[in-house]
């Protein structure tokens, strides 16, 4: 299809959407992967209907378009009670896309297919969207706003209009350039997408309730992460105009080839309605994902488990927590959103019958449910005792302002116990 050829998507009486193709990208190019549906009644909640290509069921080595969930078949598959497939909700913006589309797009009603639609064509993994089956395209369910973004935009510009967006100030201008860099991004905070050296990476802005600097204490958590030996991207904070921007590479991209990628949620069949508070396990998800093709992960979600403890992230809930395949396979991703919090318990507690408690002591006694003997855990338990002690070090490494400091050093009692232990043993006899 020409660049300026119309794209109409096909919508219902309610201007919702009723009709999407899904694209997968392979080998840096999108395929047509199947069709989604939408019935129902006028203004009530929709049943999709997926059907893969068959092109797709085709071509040589064919696979489900997720690790769990999609399962290749001819036949329509009817995925209640979601209004899309639940493993679509991957490729869903969370709160901070959401809260974008619908302050650009007040008047129109916006149930998941039509998050999907209108957030973008860069979104986590390597899924596209589109009106029929020749490429994909955004939905525009209203006429455009202003001036769109230009290729000279930078990081002010950015943070300027995230700034206005929290504030409750934004312009339409504003507004135009965040739908464009950051609408199809999944998360609750303020983000963004930009190139850095022509690679994509994302960009984490301060939100307006934040008690601290955000920005580099999360990049502090990820240091002490990376020193545990726990996959972690690449990473580093950018002041700009007196204010904090956290840079982090994207693990799903490598030039132009998207990796595909499924969150834990997915993996364990919890709806978003209920993906931050539900009684699922780490030990939980070893298992499932074991049982769906993951490569086992016990001992890498046993040591994330120990971490989001130690540095009290109790945040961790389904979403935080994801699943890639770069081309060997689908296994546990890179960690990402780790940062200290006010609750002292986990969303996900260790395993069946423990605490939620984010007791790094109290979580290793779990490690039966996991498959890991005492000794291996016990292993894994001083390696990331050891980095955490190192956690002061890494706030001072990261700019963490003094009064910061205070706040996040009793966000993270364990941590900083570590550390004051490393510190008394050095200064004893």
């Amino acid at each position: 299809m020409a660049d300026d050829a119309p794209r109409v998507w096909k919508t219902d009486p309610d201007n919702r959407v009723a009709k999407m193709s899904v694209f997968a990208n392979v080998g840096g190019e999108p395929h047509l992967a199947g069709v989604m549906t939408f019935q129902g009644r006028r203004g009530g909640l929709r049943q999709c209907l997926f059907r893969y290509d068959q092109d797709w069921l085709s071509r040589p080595g064919a696979r489900p378009l997720y690790a769990h969930g999609l399962p290749l078949r001819r036949a329509t598959q009817s995925l209640p009670p979601h209004e899309v497939p639940l493993p679509f909700y991957d490729a869903s913006p969370d709160g901070w896309g959401k809260a974008l589309l619908g302050m650009a797009y007040p008047d129109i009603q916006l149930g998941a297919p039509e998050y999907i639609a209108a957030s973008g064509n860069d979104r986590v993994g390597n899924l596209q969207f589109g009106p029929n089956e020749d490429e994909p395209s955004v939905w525009i369910p209203a006429p455009v706003m202003l001036e769109l973004p230009n290729d000279e935009d930078d990081l002010v510009d950015l943070m300027d209009a995230a700034d206005a967006f929290e504030n409750g100030v934004a312009t339409r201008s504003h507004l135009a350039r965040l739908l464009d860099s950051g609408a199809d991004i999944g998360g609750a905070r303020p983000k963004a997408r930009i190139l850095v050296d022509g690679e994509p990476w994302l960009v984490k802005l301060r939100a307006s309730g934040d008690r601290f600097d955000m920005q580099r204490v999360e990049a502090a958590c990820l240091s002490v992460a990376a020193q545990a030996g726990i996959e972690t991207p690449d990473h580093r904070v950018e002041p700009v105009g007196g204010r904090t921007a956290l840079l982090v590479k994207r693990f799903d991209r490598n030039g132009p080839l998207r990796h595909p990628y499924t969150s834990a949620a997915t993996v364990l069949e919890v709806p978003p309605s209920v993906y931050g508070s539900n009684n699922a396990s780490y030990a939980d998800l070893v298992l499932k994902a074991r049982r769906v093709g993951v490569a086992d992960c016990s001992r890498l979600l046993f040591e994330r488990m120990l971490l989001n403890c130690f540095l009290n992230n109790t945040d961790d809930h389904l979403h935080n927590h994801g699943f890639i395949d770069d081309g060997a396979g689908w296994r546990l991703s890179p960690l990402f959103d780790v940062v200290p919090q006010v609750g002292r318990a986990l969303v996900l507690r260790p395993a069946r019958g423990t605490t939620a408690e984010a007791d790094p002591n109290k979580a290793l006694l779990a490690h039966d449910q996991f498959g890991i003997g005492r000794d291996e855990a016990q292993d894994c338990f001083d390696r990331v005792r050891a980095a955490a002690a190192s956690f002061p070090d890494w706030l001072s490494h990261h700019g963490v302002s003094n009064d910061d400091l205070k706040i996040v050093a009793q966000l993270a009692p364990h941590a900083m116990e570590a550390a004051n232990t490393v510190t008394r043993s050095r200064s004893g006899p």
